[in-house]
């Protein structure tokens, strides 16, 4: 086992505590109505869909599923930023320090993934459709997401976010720029080069129902629209 994977399992253990046992079921619920704007807006869902945003940070998921959920009332969004401020009023002791090296760093982790798999889960039980708005860059993980959705005959769709390298580089050195002038220290580089590109995996044909991959925000939004339609059957 290497040190990094000892250090991962050392936290694991952490979360069968009954203190972050009940800390961690009491966020589920605070995380949920986070995610749960209107319930009578169910009652206009069709064919039942799941969305897994796949792109690195920066490179505008939560801008097009914001979007989104405005052509779309029924729309969820699984937000990571929405379980990150869950976990910081939970767990104090976790507060982002705003590194990938921090001491709650890979148990933020950890609780976030049990967090977002069961708002997953629940909201598909109640029929939603949903959006993984993260990250999703590993194939087994976003498989994993998909799992629940699609045992409940839900509709699958990638929307991959598929901007320049170079791009993502320059937005996330201008957002480390705001950083250091707010006093904070600087990671959106390092999560980037060190953790994201490392890990990710491109979408494969069979994934998903549905693969959208575009270059430009308002392209993706135009045609994961048009997909969105066919499966409510043209209603607007």
């Amino acid at each position: 086992m290497s040190e990094e994977e000892a250090k991962k399992y050392h936290e694991k253990q952490k979360i069968d505590s009954p203190q972050y046992r009940a800390n961690l079921e009491a966020s589920k619920e605070v995380a949920f109505r986070f995610a749960m704007d209107n319930r009578e807006l169910l009652e206009q869902a069709r064919e039942k869909v799941f969305i897994a945003t796949v792109g690195f940070t920066h490179s505008g998921k939560t801008v097009i599923v914001n979007e989104l959920k405005k052509r779309v009332p029924y729309l969820v969004s699984v937000n990571s930023n929405q379980i990150h401020s869950v976990i910081d009023v939970k767990f104090t002791e976790l507060a982002d320090d705003n590194s990938i090296t921090g001491k709650g760093y890979y148990l933020r982790n950890i609780i976030t993934e049990e967090i977002r798999e069961y708002l997953i889960e629940r909201l598909s039980e109640e029929g939603w459709w949903i959006a993984s708005d993260s990250a999703n860059l590993k194939r087994n993980e976003r498989m994993q997401r998909f799992q629940v959705p699609r045992r409940l005959g839900y509709k699958t769709i990638i929307l991959w976010i598929d901007l320049p390298q170079e791009e993502i580089a320059r937005r996330v050195m201008e957002a480390d720029k705001e950083e250091q002038r707010a006093g904070k220290i600087p990671v959106w580089f390092d999560l980037f080069e060190k953790v994201q590109k490392p890990a990710f995996e491109k979408p494969e044909e069979g994934e998903a129902d549905v693969i959208i991959s575009a270059e430009n925000e308002s392209f993706v939004i135009d045609m994961i629209m048009n997909n969105l339609n066919n499966f409510k059957g043209g209603d607007n």
